[in-house]
């Protein structure tokens, strides 16, 4: 089932809020303000307190949406589903906003305090803008297809998407993985993968710079799959910044 609806705004997990006949529909792939056209979920239960659906198509678009650049995890009708990237459709800037509005929205409901989007500062790591907001997950979690290849599940389906790269992994983890050669490796049907890599904190490091990128990465990354360590290290050492 397909209805065109008005998006109202912000929620949580990716998704907008709109409504129909009177009951609330979360939205993935929406933006406050506009108007699409949104297919929903089965099954739409009567008795149910929400519907959920997702957009198809995009009738009256916001200033906020771009282009999904990583296609794979973009909406279903447009050859995604992968997941991973709820705000994959949403400007840099428009990110911001969200999240500001949905940290505020919390304060409201939850702690029953006045704080608009306004009183929320929300800031990006650094090199996000460069990076045009990919390349920052120090871990990834695959699944083998069954022809042995890395893939992600596909929504809504049993189907896996083989896959060649993780546009949200960090430089680090994508290093990690060309040196293993995992994309072109062959798994056993269904095998868990995980790949960790904890951020290098070394002041200057080039990421560009191979040689430097591995030897500040060292032995702190692991391989591991169906629950058992494959390459790297069981204990990951990870530095951190504490705001004062």
């Amino acid at each position: 089932m397909q209805v065109t609806m008005r998006i109202e705004r912000y929620a949580d997990q990716g998704r907008c809020v709109g409504h129909l006949d009177g009951r609330v529909v979360f939205v993935r792939f929406a933006l406050p303000g506009e108007l699409v056209v949104v297919r929903m979920d089965e099954p739409m239960r009567a008795k149910a307190h929400f519907f959920t659906g997702e957009v198809v198509e995009v009738l009256e678009p916001s200033a906020d949406r771009v282009e999904p650049q990583w296609k794979l995890a973009g909406p279903l009708a447009q050859g995604g589903g992968v997941g991973g990237a709820d705000l994959i459709h949403v400007s840099l800037p428009g990110q911001i906003r969200w999240k500001a509005s949905v940290i505020a929205n919390q304060f409201q409901r939850l702690a029953h305090m006045d704080v608009s989007d306004n009183d929320v500062n929300v800031e990006r790591i650094p090199g996000d803008e460069e990076l045009n907001g990919f390349n920052w997950r120090t871990r990834m979690e695959l699944v083998a297809d069954d022809e042995g290849r890395l893939s992600m599940r596909k929504r809504e389906s049993h189907e896996r998407i083989a896959i060649d790269t993780m546009p949200l992994a960090s430089r680090a983890v994508l290093a990690v993985a060309d040196s293993l050669d995992l994309w072109n490796r062959s798994f056993s049907p269904n095998a868990q993968i995980r790949l960790a890599v904890p951020e290098p904190r070394v002041e200057g490091l080039d990421f560009n710079d191979k040689a430097a990128l591995f030897d500040a990465i060292g032995e702190n990354y692991a391989l591991i799959v169906n629950d058992e360590l494959v390459a790297g290290s069981a204990l990951l050492r990870e530095r951190v910044r504490v705001a004062a």
